[in-house]
C-alpha cells in the first residue's frame, strides 16, 4: 500500500494529549529583566530515551523548590505524531505518572549491575553515590563497591554525567523552545511526507506505473517539496531567537567532557565495552579518553563512520606507529591521512566487485607513499581531514590505484593540467570509456576492465571516481533515480557531473545533494575553530542530550525533527553558515609550499617550455620519426609533451598523419616498429599508406593496459623522400605513439 498524501496549506493544531517533552520549570532562574518568560532545563530526548538512558537526576528535589517559593509544576509540550524509522519513540496518548524517585535510579543501575564481575583483574572504579543514593540498601551494594572499568556500566556512568550536567548547564527559555519545536514539527510532517510520496513514485517507476500513476505521485512529490523551503525558513526564524539568547560560553572548559561524552552517545556503552573486552583493544580507547585534542578533531571531521570509534582509534595508532619520519610537517600530514583513514575505513569497505575488506592500515601506507613519491596531486598535502576521507574511501584496491597513476602519466598525461578544472584527469571517461555496451572479461570486475570494456553512465561515473582519489583528489557519488553520476572537488568549488546531475536532484547514501553542498560551504567558509563552537559543539549537545544517535536513518540526518532539539539546532547553523558572507573570504585552493615536487607539477614545467624534438633523421641505417614532424593530419590527433621524454602522438579516435622520408634515406627494404600504448583491449589497426608505391599495410596494435611497449616489426619497401600515411578508422579507440623506427634490412 502506498500512502499519497497531499500536503496542506495550513496545518491542524497540535494534539495536547501527545506527550514527548517535559520541561522543569524553575523560578530561581527567572529573567533579570521582570518578563514573565521564565527558563528551564530541558529534556529533549522521547520517554523511551529517557527510560533507556536510566540514570539522569532531572531536577532539583520538591522541597528545594518549595522553599524557594515555586509552585509550578511539569508541564508537557505537545508535539507531532511521529513518523518515519529509526529514533522516533512511541507515542504515548497520554503523559505517565511520575515514578518513585528511589525506584527510577534503582532500574537505572539494573543493566550495570548485571555487568559486575568482580571477579576481573581489570581495574575497578567507584560507582557515582548521585547514582546510587537510597538505592543501595535495595541492591545490596555499598558505595565503595566498583564498578570495572570500560564495561557497558563504565560508559553509561560517564554518559549519565554528561547528560546531567549539560542539561543544567545550558538553558533555553519555555516560549522560545515551544515555537521552535512547533516550526520542526510542521517541517518534519511535510517532510515526511515527501518522503513518502517520493517511495511511492520510485516504486512506480521500478515496476512499470500507468503514466497516469507516475505523474500523479510526480505531482504530490513536487507539491510537498514545494512547501519545503518556507516550512524550513520559519524554523529558521525561530531558531534565531534560540541562538540571540543561548550562552554556550558556559561550556567554556567543559569541551573535553563534551566530546568525551559526545563519542560515547554515538558509539554506545555496549558497543565500547564490547570492543574494550578485548584487552589489546582495551589500551586504544585508554589512549582516546585522555586525548581531548583527537576527540574534538575526530567530530570537527565527521566523527567515526556508523560510530565505530573503538576500531577508528586502534586504526589510527597503528597507523601512526608505522610512521618513522620526524619532520614536523610530514607528521602533520601523516596524522592527517592516519586520521582520515581512521574515520573513514573504520567499518569494513569492501573492494571493487569483491568481498575482500580494504585494510585500513595499508590504505595508510599507500597514499604515504605515493604523496612521498610524488604520484599525487600538488593539491593532496593541503586537504583537511574531512576532505581526505573522500579520498581514501576509494574502493579501488591499492595496486589498481597505483596502476592508473601509471596509466595516465603514459598515455594521457596531458590531462593532469587541463586547465578546465571540472574535466582534470577525468576527460578520460568521455575520450576512453565512453558510453558504450560494457565488455567484462573476468571476475572479479576491475578498473582496468572499465577502461577498456566501457559501459553506461554509471560505469564511466565509477572511473571518474577511482581516476580522480587514485590522483589524490576528494569525491562523492550522486544518484539520480537508477543512474550513478558523482561529484568532485575543484579550486572553484565542488562540482556535479553527469548530463542531468544537479545538486537539487541528487543524492547519495541517504544525503541529498543540497545538504552535501551545504556542509561542503560551510567546512570552507568558517575556520577550524568556529565550525566546531557554532556547529560541532551543537551536534554534540544533540548526541548526549537528544540521544539516540546511531538509530537515525541515514536519510533522515539532516533533516529537522522535533524529537531532535539539538541536532535540529545544529542544522540550522549550518545552513546559517552556508548563507552568512565571512569578513575573510576563504576559497576551495588547495596549495602551498609543497614538501615533495610531483610528477604532475615535473611534466607542467615540461608542457610550458615545449622543447622541439629533434628532426626527422637518417642515421646508420636507422629512420627515426619523432611524433611532432608530422606533415598533414586530419581527424581526432594531437601531439603533446610525453611525462618522460620527448613528445608523444594520440589518436584519440579515427584520424590521419603524415610524415616524410628524408632524400638521404636509401630507397629499400625497412622494419618499421613502434612505441605504443594502449588502453582498450578493442584495438582496431592502423594502417600504413606508402605513397610512392600505393601499398598499404595494416598493422595490429597490441593491448598494452597502459604501458609503453614495442610493437612487432612490419617490413616495409620505401623510396627516399615518399610519405607515410596512418590511418585510423571510425569508432577506434585510443592510441599513444612516442617513437617510429624503421631499421633498414640487409640485403
Amino acid at each position: 500500500v502506498h500512502v499519497k498524501q497531499r500536503i496542506k496549506t495550513t496545518f491542524t493544531p497540535f494534539d495536547p494529549s501527545i506527550t514527548r517533552y517535559t520541561i522543569d520549570m524553575d523560578d530561581s532562574s527567572s529573567s533579570s529583566d521582570g518578563s514573565d518568560s521564565e527558563d528551564f532545563d530541558l529534556s529533549h530526548r522521547s520517554k523511551s530515551d529517557k527510560k533507556k538512558s536510566k540514570k539522569v537526576k532531572k531536577k532539583k528535589k520538591k522541597k528545594k523548590k518549595k522553599s524557594k517559593g515555586d509552585d509550578s509544576e511539569d508541564i508537557d509540550v505537545p508535539d507531532l505524531p511521529a513518523k518515519g524509522e529509526g529514533g522516533n519513540a512511541t507515542v504515548p496518548k497520554s503523559a505517565k505518572p511520575k515514578k518513585d524517585k528511589k525506584k527510577a535510579k534503582a532500574d537505572g543501575i539494573s543493566d550495570e549491575l548485571d555487568a559486575l564481575n568482580l571477579a576481573s583483574p581489570r581495574k575497578m572504579v567507584k560507582i557515582k553515590s548521585s547514582r546510587l543514593n537510597a538505592s543501595m540498601a535495595d541492591l545490596n551494594l555499598d558505595e565503595g563497591d566498583k564498578l570495572e572499568e570500560y564495561s557497558v556500566g563504565y560508559f553509561e556512568d560517564i554518559l549519565a554525567e554528561a547528560v546531567e550536567k549539560f542539561e543544567k548547564k545550558i538553558k533555553v527559555k519555555s516560549k522560545d523552545n515551544s515555537k521552535f519545536l512547533e516550526a520542526l514539527g510542521i517541517y518534519y510532517d511535510t517532510w515526511f511526507g515527501k518522503w513518502e510520496n517520493e517511495q511511492w513514485l520510485n516504486d512506480l517507476l521500478d515496476n512499470k506505473g500507468s503514466k497516469e500513476e507516475i505523474a500523479e505521485a510526480q505531482g504530490y512529490v513536487d507539491e510537498s517539496k514545494g512547501a519545503l523551503p518556507a516550512n524550513k525558513k520559519y524554523c529558521v526564524k525561530m531558531a534565531l531567537k534560540i541562538f540571540e539568547k543561548l550562552d554556550m560560553d558556559k561550556l567554556s572548559g567543559l569541551e573535553a567532557k563534551l566530546v568525551k561524552g559526545a563519542i560515547i552517545a554515538q558509539a554506545t556503552p555496549q558497543a565500547l565495552a564490547d570492543f574494550s573486552a578485548d584487552r589489546t583493544n582495551e589500551k586504544y580507547i585508554k589512549k582516546l579518553f585522555k586525548d581531548p585534542k583527537l576527540m574534538k578533531d575526530m567530530l570537527r571531521h565527521g566523527g567515526a563512520r556508523n560510530y565505530k570509534y573503538g576500531n577508528a582509534v586502534k586504526i589510527y595508532f597503528e597507523c601512526m606507529a608505522d610512521t618513522k619520519n620526524p619532520d614536523e610537517y610530514w607528521e602533520k600530514l601523516h596524522k592527517k591521512i592516519a586520521l582520515a583513514c581512521a574515520l573513514e575505513l573504520c567499518d569494513t569497505i569492501y573492494e571493487f566487485d569483491s568481498s575482500v575488506p580494504i585494510d585500513a592500515v595499508e590504505r595508510f601506507k599507500h597514499f604515504r607513499d605515493a604523496h612521498q613519491n610524488g604520484e599525487l596531486d600538488p593539491a593532496f598535502p593541503f586537504f583537511t581531514v574531512w576532505e581526505m576521507r573522500q579520498i581514501v574511501n576509494c574502493d579501488a584496491p591499492n595496486d589498481q590505484m597505483k596502476w592508473c597513476r601509471s596509466m595516465v602519466m603514459n598515455y594521457v598525461p596531458y590531462m593532469t593540467v587541463l586547465t578546465d578544472s571540472s574535466v582534470k584527469y577525468t576527460y578520460i571517461t568521455d575520450s576512453d570509456v565512453r558510453i558504450r555496451k560494457p565488455t567484462w572479461t573476468g571476475s572479479p570486475r576491475t578498473y582496468q576492465m572499465v577502461l577498456s570494456g566501457g559501459g553506461n553512465q554509471s560505469v564511466n561515473a565509477w572511473f571518474g571516481r577511482f581516476v580522480l582519489n587514485a590522483f589524490g583528489l576528494p569525491t562523492w557519488g550522486s544518484k539520480k533515480g537508477r543512474q550513478e553520476g558523482y561529484t568532485r572537488w575543484t579550486p572553484e568549488g565542488w562540482v556535479s557531473i553527469g548530463q542531468g546531475f544537479e545538486w537539487e536532484n541528487i543524492d547519495y547514501q541517504g544525503k541529498t545533494g543540497m545538504d552535501f553542498k551545504m556542509e561542503t560551504e560551510a567546512r570552507c567558509k568558517a575556520p577550524p575553530e568556529e565550525y566546531f563552537l557554532k556547529l560541532v559543539m551543537l551536534q554534540c549537545l544533540g548526541d548526549i542530550i537528544d540521544g539516540n544517535t546511531n538509530a537515525i536513518p541515514n536519510y533522515e540526518k539532516d533533516v529537522l525533527h522535533p524529537e531532535r532539539f539539538w541536532r535540529s539546532l545544529s542544522l540550522i547553523s549550518l545552513t546559517l553558515l552556508f548563507e552568512t558572507e565571512p569578513e575573510v573570504k576563504r576559497t576551495f585552493e588547495r596549495k602551498g609550499q609543497g614538501l615533495v615536487v610531483t610528477n604532475v607539477e615535473k611534466y607542467l614545467e615540461k608542457y610550458e617550455l615545449d622543447f622541439p624534438e629533434t628532426p626527422i633523421k637518417y642515421e646508420d641505417g636507422v629512420i627515426t620519426i619523432p611524433p611532432s614532424h608530422h606533415g598533414f593530419t586530419n581527424g581526432n590527433t594531437m601531439v603533446v609533451e610525453s611525462s618522460t621524454a620527448g613528445k608523444q602522438l594520440l589518436f584519440i579516435a579515427d584520424g590521419d598523419v603524415e610524415y616524410d622520408i628524408p632524400d638521404d634515406a636509401p630507397s629499400q627494404k625497412y622494419t618499421l616498429t613502434m612505441e605504443v600504448c594502449t588502453v582498450s583491449a578493442k584495438q582496431s589497426a592502423l594502417t600504413l599508406n606508402i605513397a610512392s608505391s600505393g601499398k598499404s599495410v595494416r598493422m595490429k596494435m597490441p593491448y598494452t593496459v597502459g604501458e609503453w611497449k614495442t610493437t612487432e616489426g612490419t617490413v616495409v619497401e620505401l623510396e627516399s623522400g615518399t610519405t607515410l600515411k596512418f590511418s585510423r578508422p571510425k569508432n577506434s579507440l585510443g592510441l599513444a605513439i612516442k617513437k617510429f623506427t624503421l631499421t633498414a634490412l640487409d640485403e
